[in-house]
């Protein structure tokens, strides 16, 4: 039998996906470069708006680049999973494997690579408000992280890695682990151990979670938001050990 033959992508479109990902990479992190000098304080009014509006202005960035592909969110994953039974399975099945390889890793950073862990008391600067919990909870943890990076990492960083590479299992594995070395180092400010490697960890997690579930983005969106929200929690009732 003859094997079926992939057609190669027209060097045009190749050269449009490669463009739009260098731009939307260089947006993203000369946003991060801004961002970085108020997570040492994380204080101020221009710090919370700008926290929020920051991820508001990529996904509305990402959207143009979207659009003029023919492309919307709806089109990659922003809609109703097509299995919704089958969505509290991923997304605890998710929680599980992102704390087992997170607590893994962490303790062999610590054992081997000598990379210290921060504090994380002590980089997020959690009050003790309700508004202040209220603040992190909602336009943070929800809005731009759970529903912002989700859409920009794995709905448009993801898929454009996935079009523009092999299709192949390879070619998959691949995209997953650029976007998710590119998530790390969107966290890169938290430091090395505790931003960037555990950061990646949760992007491959939460990328394949996103091509097992059928390309749909809601169980990596209620995954990124359920992690983020017992961390935040736990900061804030101070249960978080030193």
């Amino acid at each position: 039998m003859t094997p079926t033959h992939i057609a190669p992508r027209p060097l045009a479109a190749s050269l449009q996906l490669g463009r739009d990902l260098l731009i939307m990479a260089l947006v993203t992190i000369l946003s991060d470069l801004v961002l970085a000098p108020f997570h040492l304080s994380r204080e101020g009014l221009v710090f919370r708006l700008y926290v929020p509006l920051r991820m508001l202005f990529l996904v509305l960035v990402a959207t143009v680049l979207l659009r003029r592909d023919g492309e919307s969110w709806r089109d990659i994953g922003l809609t109703r999973p097509r299995r919704l039974r089958m969505l509290p399975v991923w997304v605890f099945g998710g929680l599980i494997t992102a704390y087992l390889l997170g607590g893994t890793v962490a303790l062999l950073l610590l054992k081997f690579a000598h990379l210290p862990l921060a504090r994380p008391d002590k980089i997020l600067h959690l009050g003790h408000g309700l508004g202040e919990y209220l603040y992190w909870i909602g336009p943070v943890t929800w809005g731009s992280a759970a529903f912002g990076e989700e859409m920009l990492f794995r709905g448009f960083f993801l898929t454009r890695f996935l079009k523009l590479l092999p299709a192949t299992r390879w070619g998959a594995g691949l995209a997953v682990v650029m976007q998710a070395v590119l998530f790390g180092l969107m966290h890169l400010y938290y430091g090395v151990s505790s931003g960037a490697v555990l950061a990646a960890i949760y992007g491959a997690v939460f990328a394949v979670i996103y091509l097992r579930s059928g390309r749909n983005l809601w169980a990596g969106i209620l995954l990124h938001g359920l992690i983020d929200t017992i961390g935040i929690t736990l900061l804030f009732l101070r249960l978080v050990p030193a």
